[in-house]
C-alpha cells in the first residue's frame, strides 16, 4: 500500500509538471500588457466669459496635486457668478503629480467617445448644456451656463468614463474625476 501511494503520488506530480511547463515562445500567442487611458487628473479649471461681453471674466480652479487621500488641496476656489447671467464656460484637466505640469485636457478630448462631463447643481439655479460633442454625445469641455436668481449652494463637476455604453446621460462608466465646488450666485 505505501508504495502504491509514493507512485500514485509521483505520477500525480510528473503529470502536473507535464502539464505545466512552459511553452515555447512560438506556442503562446502576443499578449501585450493592458493599457490604461485614464489620465491622472489633479486639477481642474473653469473658465467663465460672460456671452454678452458685461460682466468679467471668471476663472475657478481647484488643485490636489498628491491626488484623493493625501494631502488636503492647495486650491478650491468658489464659484461666484452674476445673477440672470448667461456663461460659455470651458474647462481644462491637469496632471499636477509630474514636473513640469502636464494639461491633460487634450488627451481626454480625443477620446471624447469615452468621456462625458456631468454638472450637478445644489441649491442654486444654473441651466448648464453642453456645447461640444464626440459627433454622437455630448462630452462637456465646453458648455453654456444660464444663471438664476441669487443664492449659494454646490455644484458637482464629474468627468465619467465611459468606454462601454456611453448613451448621453450620467448613469454608465466609471467617475474619473468628482469636484463639489461651492457656489454663490449673486
Amino acid at each position: 500500500m505505501y508504495k502504491r501511494t509514493h507512485l500514485f503520488f509521483f505520477l500525480t506530480v510528473a503529470v502536473f509538471f507535464n502539464a505545466t511547463r512552459c511553452k515555447k515562445p512560438d506556442d503562446q500567442p502576443f499578449k501585450p500588457k493592458p493599457q490604461t487611458d485614464h489620465e491622472i487628473i489633479t486639477g481642474i479649471k473653469l473658465t467663465f466669459e460672460d456671452v454678452n461681453d458685461v460682466a468679467p471674466d471668471v476663472v475657478v480652479q481647484f488643485s490636489d496635486p498628491d491626488g484623493v487621500g493625501g494631502n488636503n488641496p492647495i486650491q478650491f476656489d468658489t464659484i461666484r457668478l452674476l445673477a440672470q447671467t448667461t456663461y460659455s464656460v470651458v474647462i481644462q484637466l491637469y496632471n499636477e503629480s509630474v514636473s513640469p505640469i502636464k494639461e491633460v485636457t487634450e488627451n481626454i478630448r480625443n477620446l471624447g467617445s469615452e468621456h462625458l462631463f456631468c454638472f450637478s447643481p445644489t441649491g442654486v439655479s444654473i441651466a448648464i448644456s453642453l456645447t461640444d460633442s464626440d459627433g454622437t454625445y455630448p462630452i462637456g469641455f465646453s458648455s453654456n451656463w444660464v444663471i438664476g436668481n441669487a443664492g449659494i449652494g454646490n455644484l458637482q463637476v464629474r468627468l465619467k468614463h465611459q468606454t462601454s455604453g456611453k448613451d448621453g446621460t450620467c448613469n454608465p462608466g466609471s467617475t474619473d474625476v468628482e469636484v463639489n465646488f461651492r457656489t454663490e450666485i449673486q
